[in-house]
């Protein structure tokens, strides 16, 4: 009875050892990503482009020549009585006229005075004294009164161009110096006049 089983027994021992001894199937690797083996390069910047435009040196030579050209013409040019160019002492020191015992500016002395604060705009160390002045009729008293309002009014015009007060004086000379003596109405006319005497200033 023993035997039997022993026998019967034998044959699945052997399947069973023949399963154990059966080499294992490979098993695949899985795929690795390629590896990126390329070296980064580094990219130079781009050198920056001198914008600095380029200086001819004879432009410059010239440019200079042109310069000292004019400082030696406004050296050499003409002066006036009160040191200032010719042209802008004959600016400065115009008269303006007045109508009949008016000290109203009229167009015509305002055209007078815009041309003159171009002159004192560019000379500001420049003080003026604004002198007015009347024809022979009136009382002495009265005509100097009306001077004065004559000289102020032009005064009033400058300064609210722009000019500072303290370079603008004001006097009154009446009919004390008439520019003509003449008794007619042209004279007259000529004498009711405001007077600019530029001074420089301290």
């Amino acid at each position: 009875m023993t035997r039997r089983i022993t026998i019967t027994l034998a044959p699945a021992l052997l399947v069973v050892a023949a399963a154990c001894s059966r080499a294992p199937e490979p098993v695949a690797a899985a795929p690795q990503p390629a590896a990126d083996t390329a070296t980064p390069v580094a990219v130079a910047a781009p050198a920056p482009r001198d914008t600095t435009p380029a200086v001819d040196p004879d432009a410059a030579r010239a440019d200079s020549v042109r310069a000292q050209i004019l400082r030696d013409t406004v050296a050499a040019a003409p002066r006036g009585p009160s040191g200032l160019p010719a042209q802008e002492d004959s600016v400065l020191t115009a008269h303006i006229q007045f109508g009949y015992d008016s000290a109203e500016l009229n167009d015509a002395a305002r055209a007078v005075l815009q041309q003159k604060l171009s002159v004192l705009r560019r000379h500001e160390r420049l003080r003026v004294e604004v002198s007015g002045h009347a024809d022979e009729r009136g009382s002495d008293e009265y005509n100097l009164a009306l001077g004065l309002r004559r000289a102020a009014a032009a005064k009033q015009f400058l300064t609210a161009y722009g000019v500072d007060a303290d370079r603008i004086t004001i006097v009154s000379f009446g009919e004390e110096r008439p520019l003509d003596t003449a008794a007619t109405e042209d004279a007259w006319a000529r004498n009711r006049r405001g007077e600019f005497q530029p001074k420089p200033r301290p």
